[in-house]
């Protein structure tokens, strides 16, 4: 059986989209992504057919053109292929809008894998439309994924046919890039803030580092890695700034390996956004994973759990909450809870993605009958 998987950035970097990829192969279905790279050159899986022209980054609107010209390219790839017998699954709206509709028209099962709300990133009448075009499209999909159950109040659905896969790291993937590795955070030195992710212009607290690094000085040390908006940002920074080092991209081992560098890892999701409400990011079990607090906001979902389940500090929101938590934060406590973290990691959360990637192959087992 034939899986289109329908992505509108480069795979590279992706840890949910090539390990949703290789659970299909390790089911022996046979998988072409069909990729917008974005300009990106860095290797993808064999067979992967791809949209190369540039993007522009978090550019919204200003990213009309690009977006016709992916939506084009996909649409005359899925007519091309009417007659192959697959099941398509897209990744969000900018592939869902030309991926649903054409399969659709082609008889083909679809799996809408829903990582973002697209409408989210709007306000107003723009934010409505893209909210209800997006409901329209998943209602006409067989399948929608979601990293969290919350996600569904967000989407404005209810009664879909969901599973949830949340964004966890396996833990074969998490023991392979950590082979050698120390499991102990820092000894000694200033404390050290890690945050590796996209460089989200706004509604991250991003823009918080640098200033943070100033006022604290050699009391504290702070590792970015990623690409995004505030790449010249960092690196600007980072010049001038002895305690911030900018490292751009990481491979996902890479950056697994630089986060168990740190004290703790910083991941804001700013209530600026109301897309933060439903915030269900990789860190949330990443922290878990490496045996690091998290150091977050209150008011969104990592926030709960955090609370919850003590695997970290929670401020504010504002710059003034992050700089008098770090600066009251005491190392030998951290390290205790970062014990805790890995023991709960170990105990409750370790298999969680293969039992959800489980079930949702069960449900997906009637598309495949429908295709044989």
């Amino acid at each position: 059986m034939k899986i289109l998987f329908v992505r509108s950035r480069h795979l590279d970097g992706d840890s949910r989209s090539t390990k949703m990829i290789a659970d299909y192969q390790s089911r022996g279905f046979e998988v072409t992504p069909v990729v917008w790279t974005r300009g990106v050159d860095r290797p993808l899986p064999p067979g992967a057919v791809t949209f190369t022209r540039k993007g522009l980054q978090g550019a919204r609107f200003r990213n009309a053109w690009y977006f016709l010209r992916w939506h084009l390219f996909l649409a005359w790839f899925l007519l091309r292929n009417a007659r192959t017998r697959a099941i398509v699954h897209c990744v969000d709206f900018d592939s869902g809008i030309v991926a649903v509709p054409l399969a659709r028209l082609t008889g083909k099962p679809v799996v809408y894998d829903g990582f973002d709300h697209f409408g989210s990133g709007f306000g107003g009448f723009p934010r409505r439309l893209f909210s209800i075009v997006e409901r329209w499209l998943i209602r006409r999909s067989d399948i929608l994924i979601l990293p969290d159950e919350a996600r569904l109040a967000q989407y404005g659905l209810a009664g879909a046919a969901t599973a949830i896969v949340a964004n966890v790291p396996e833990a074969a993937q998490i023991e392979e890039a950590l082979a050698g590795a120390d499991p102990a955070p820092p000894a000694s030195g200033p404390l050290h803030l890690v945050y590796v992710g996209t460089l989200e212009a706004r509604h991250r607290g991003l823009e918080y580092l640098p200033r943070l690094c100033e006022e604290l000085g050699e009391a504290v040390r702070v590792t970015v890695g990623g690409i995004g908006a505030l790449d010249a940002f960092f690196a600007e920074a980072a010049r001038r700034l002895p305690n911030l080092s900018y490292i751009g991209y990481q491979s996902y081992p890479e950056a697994l390996r630089v986060m168990l560098g740190a004290d703790c890892l910083y991941g804001p999701y700013l209530l600026s956004a109301p897309a933060h409400l439903y915030a269900a990011p990789n860190k949330l079990f990443e922290h878990l994973a490496l045996g690091r607090p998290l150091v977050t906001n209150t008011g969104t979902p990592p926030a709960r759990f955090v609370e919850t389940h003590g695997t970290g500090y929670l401020f504010d929101g504002s710059y003034e909450g992050v700089r008098d938590l770090v600066r009251g934060l005491d190392r030998a406590a951290m390290a205790g809870v970062g014990r805790h973290a890995a023991t709960l990691w170990r105990e409750r959360f370790a298999d969680l993605r293969q039992q959800q990637v489980a079930a949702l192959f069960e449900r997906m087992a009637p598309l495949v009958r429908r295709l044989s």
